[in-house]
């Protein structure tokens, strides 16, 4: 027997047919505890579930005790099947060790209670411990099961039960690993705690080959480049390596992109040990695990270290790098890709797992949020792919376990699978701050002392919390320091655009001294802004392609075009060797440039280039841009002072701005904001009067600006145009330091121009880009005009929708959080500026409901809104019973789950109590019953509730006790319960 695919518990029956087996004598046995006539089982009887007792409580005690001997030497998977199933044994044992002889012998049934007994204590699945949820939340699930059982028997054994069931849970961790790690999964490290679970099993050769691979980029640079400064000694990867912090939360609704979705998700220590407590459990070939993090929190890194760092005989690690693999293909082409790529032979997927044998494959999909930049390629439903490909695995009996990292921001771009483990990355606390600081110190100290220069002390680093707090950044830190101690003497509020800009400048200078002492001043700055030139050109030539890696091929192409003749390479024909490219030339100059081996679209390896880290590329893309308008503004006020001004050319901004928008990607909009607010009050006014005067000519065809023939990417002349001035917009409301006025960004004046733009950039610009464009505007409006802003303090609803406003009375205006929910749902209404009488018929639900939600009904997809305005509106009796009481299933099923508001919740079960009259109530009581979280929803509406379904099923029945034992459990407990009777 194994366990069912995407199961998190097993029932009673089915974990004694597994560890007795089919034809066993406890199988046996719980087979001859049927009644006569034969339609359930006996539970009080002579050939009872508790007359037997004594002997299933004895089987229990056997195999707990062969149990750390049985799965030794089995299976990776074999073994975590039978660990769940000895929990299933010991759960229920508790119970039965738990319940004296005289309660047994006061139990009394009707049939119908009777069965439900049967059903719920050996049919139903257990509850498992799960290391997402922790120790003393499992626990609660624990003491909720037993506090249900005493319900449906009658009798007082819980307590007792949950006791037993903790004494002997604790004995199980200090014999079987793995039940210590699902109980404290933060307590040891991930290579200390996998070795102690190991099965032993040797691994096969090409199994070896490709853990002995990924266990050598342990002892390689943690920054790999050949133009690393040569003052500065980079530790190894495995040296330098530190565990972070992470928050845990099981997804069941809401996006884990937002701060405040994170507010329920369980602190974990230490990310290593839960990802070794996480990859021994069966739901981890259930559904994938997403890691979140910011750019530069180590998600790459941690990829690497777990390939580097599972036991080769209990599993079988690959890594894909997803933006090395083509993006329009199956997960499992990915990851032959993946191989291919990392032992040069093609290899099929299923025959690497079949040669597995008793180690459990583990796929490891770095970047998700890179297959989302790959421009026309939807990857929404990336992650349900994944999760497919597992279920299709473990269907066929090759169970694989799957890892997916991706950045946070990027999150509400991709479905979650229900019940998918989410997992963010913390920023570094001081303590791994300074462990960090430990490695570094100890490889750079003698480079140092050469020098004169001193150690980086941690206060110097933690001076700076925001930056030293993600590890690249706090590599960037140190590597600052590196060069003249220059971060142990600059203030204490650098800011991570000024750090880049000081990082990047001490490298450029280091390379423009190597041109020798003799370069005049004046040579020496031409010189550096060449330097920048060609590193920012670099940047803006792959953000324009929409991506974070750029082939060779496609660099030769773009930067002729980005740069001037005297800024490209220089070749002597004298010279024996072969020119270099472009591409050579950058990435044997820079270590923050590197290339690889990417596999794109064309379906072959090409040699490709890209940034240590997407941030560096951003900061110098948006350096560009920046510089781009600086250039070009001070042009123009140049001219403006001429007697023939001449013609303005702004082909090479235009260039820069027209093929992707500044607000898709965060760091890039944060890096060109910070630059833009640095800017004096006449070069931010220049740069200002420059966008407006682009802004009504934008769309408008211009023989005369260069660079017509640079096309990185074929776009449609309105798609350009959109994406131009959106940026145009974007930078005018930066620029103003404050709201602008239509009138000012457009000729003309009023909602309705800027609606013809809005619609404009709706239907131009890919979705990611409008959403993005829409999540950092605010509009509002009067009856004349538009007014644009960033977003920031409390939002005038009705002035922001454009609707007449009166000082005071029923419809007067009303103040919203700029982040609450009703105001998010709100912001495309506003932002669109049309359709005046529907937003102010939805008004008042945005205000009270909160933003809808789309709920899963086994048919399809029915929004929240939609579900309570059919329940207020449509009479109970016009429609089938049945389906009103689903319709309420799913609409509680989005309470429990926080989707709604509190008025929201309130409505529902308002309107539930005054259906009672028509609905069936015991049809009721058991949908309530499948979901008993809701019952916690609003207490007093569900005690109504329950209190009304009492009466009608009558008070003696099952059903009402079970109600009342869940809703007592969900205020105060059941013992508050019995004391009150």
């Amino acid at each position: 027997m194994r366990i069912p695919y995407a199961s998190r518990s097993l029932s009673y029956r089915d974990a004694v047919t597994l560890l007795d087996g089919a034809d066993g004598p406890i199988t046996a046995l719980l087979a001859t505890m049927i009644d006569v006539d034969g339609d359930g089982f006996d539970l009080i009887g002579n050939g009872s579930l508790f007359a037997q007792r004594r002997r299933l409580i004895e089987w229990c005690a056997d195999v707990l005790l062969g149990l750390p001997e049985r799965v030794t030497g089995i299976g990776r998977f074999e073994r975590t099947e039978i660990l769940l199933a000895a929990h299933s044994i010991l759960v229920v044992t508790a119970y039965l060790e738990s319940i004296d002889q005289d309660e047994i012998n006061s139990i009394r049934f009707t049939r119908r209670r009777h069965d439900e007994a049967v059903d719920f204590l050996i049919e139903q699945p257990l509850p498992a411990p799960t290391p997402d949820e922790g120790f003393h939340a499992n626990r609660e699930h624990h003491r909720h099961y037993y506090e249900s059982v005493d319900v449906l028997l009658g009798v007082y054994a819980a307590p007792g039960a949950s006791k037993t069931y903790g004494l002997a849970y604790a004995r199980l961790a200090a014999n079987v690993a793995e039940f210590g790690a699902w109980a404290a999964p933060e307590t040891a490290a991930l290579r200390q705690l996998l070795a102690s679970m190991s099965t032993g099993a040797a691994a096969d050769a090409r199994r070896a080959d490709l853990a002995r691979r990924y266990r050598l980029r342990l002892d390689r640079s943690i920054l790999e480049s050949a133009a690393v400064p040569h003052h500065v000694e980079m530790p190894a990867l495995g040296a330098a390596y530190v565990s972070p912090r992470c928050r845990v939360r099981a997804y069941t609704f809401g996006s884990p992109a937002s701060e405040s979705w994170w507010n329920e998700g369980r602190p974990v220590e230490d990310l290593g040990g839960f990802l070794g407590a996480h990859l021994t459990t069966p739901w981890a070939v259930a559904a994938p695990l997403v890691v979140l993090g910011q750019p530069g929190s180590g998600k790459s890194v941690l990829t690497r270290v777990l390939a580097a760092t599972m036991p080769e005989n209990d599993f079988l690690v690959v890594r894909v790098e997803l933006r090395s693999v083509p993006a329009d293909t199956s997960v499992q082409h990915q990851i032959e890709q993946a191989l291919y790529q990392e032992i040069g032979e093609r290899i099929g997927w299923a025959e690497l797992s079949r040669s597995a044998g008793d180690a459990l494959p583990v796929v490891l999909l770095d970047g998700f949020d890179e297959l989302l930049q790959v421009t026309g390629v939807n990857q929404s439903d990336y992650l349900e792919r994944v999760r497919q490909f597992q279920e299709r695995e473990a269907d066929v009996g090759r169970p694989v376990a799957a890892v997916v990292t991706s950045r946070t921001v990027v999150a509400d771009r991709a479905r979650f699978p229900d019940g998918t483990v989410v997992v963010r990355l913390e920023p570094f606390d001081e303590p791994r701050i300074r462990s960090w600081l430990d490695v570094w110190n100890g490889a750079n100290t003698a480079k140092l002392a050469t020098r004169s220069l001193e150690r980086l002390p941690a206060e110097a680093v933690l001076a700076h919390p925001e930056l030293a707090g993600q590890p690249l950044l706090l590599l960037l830190l140190a590597l600052y320091d590196a060069t003249a101690n220059a971060l142990q003497r600059c203030e204490a509020d650098l800011g991570r655009a000024e750090l880049y800009e000081r990082l990047f400048a001490d490298f450029i200078d280091r390379e423009v001294e190597k041109l020798g002492p003799d370069l005049t001043e004046a040579v020496r700055r031409e010189e550096v802004d060449r330097e920048w030139r060609r590193l920012t050109a670099v940047a803006i030539a792959m953000l324009n392609r929409g991506g974070d890696v750029i082939t060779e091929a496609e660099l030769n192409d773009d930067i002729p075009h980005l740069l001037d003749p005297d800024d490209l390479p220089r070749h002597d024909p004298r010279g024996l060797n072969r020119a270099l490219t472009v591409g050579q030339f950058l990435v044997g100059r820079f270590f923050f440039i590197h290339d690889s081996q990417a596999t794109r679209d064309v379906g072959h390896p090409e040699t490709s280039f890209e940034f240590l880290h997407a941030t560096f590329g951003e900061f110098l893309a948006a350096r560009h841009i920046v510089t781009a308008l600086t250039d070009l503004a001070a042009d123009r006020a140049y001219r403006a002072g001429r007697r023939q001004p001449g013609h303005l050319d702004a082909g090479y901004f235009y260039a820069a701005t027209s093929f992707i928008t500044i607000t898709r990607r965060g760091p890039l909009r944060s890096f060109c904001q910070t630059m833009l607010e640095a800017l004096d009050e006449r070069r931010r006014a220049e740069c200002l009067d420059l966008v407006l005067e682009l802004l009504p000519d934008a769309g408008y065809p211009h023989p005369r600006w260069s660079l017509p023939e640079y096309e990185p990417e074929r776009r449609p002349v309105a798609a350009r145009h959109a994406a131009f001035s959106a940026n145009l917009v974007w930078l005018a409301v930066v620029l103003a330091r404050g709201p602008i006025r239509g009138a000012d960004l457009f000729e003309g004046a009023g909602p309705g121009i800027w609606n013809r733009y809005a619609r404009f950039w709706q239907s131009q610009m890919p979705t990611e880009d409008f959403e993005r464009l829409v999540d950092v505007l605010r509009v509002e409006s009067d009856s004349a005009d538009v007014t644009v802003s960033y977003p920031g303090g409390p939002v005038a609803v009705l002035r922001s929708l454009g609707w007449a406003v009166t000082p005071d009375g029923p419809f007067a205006d009303f103040q919203a959080d700029a982040d609450s929910p009703g105001w998010r749902t709100a912001r495309l209404a506003s932002f669109l500026q049309e359709d005046r009488g529907p937003s102010d018929m939805m008004i008042p639900i945005w205000r009270d409901l909160g933003p809808p939600a789309l709920i899963g009904t086994g048919d399809g997809l029915a929004s929240t809104y939609r579900m309570l305005l059919e329940l207020l509106l449509r009479p109970a009796d016009d429609m089938p019973a049945a389906d009103r009481i689903a319709m309420y299933g799913h609409a509680l099923d989005a309470c429990s789950r926080n989707l709604t508001s509190a008025r929201f919740v309130q409505l529902v079960w308002r309107q539930l109590g005054d259906d009672l009259g028509v609905l069936p109530p015991a049809d009721v009581a058991r949908m309530l019953l499948e979901r008993t979280k809701c019952l916690a929803t609003d207490k007093h509406g569900a005690y109504v509730v329950v209190k009304s379904l009492r009466a009608l099923v009558g008070a003696e029945s099952a059903l009402a006790a079970q109600l009342e034992t869940a809703l007592e459990s969900s205020r105060k407990g059941v013992a508050r319960l019995r004391s009150a009777r």
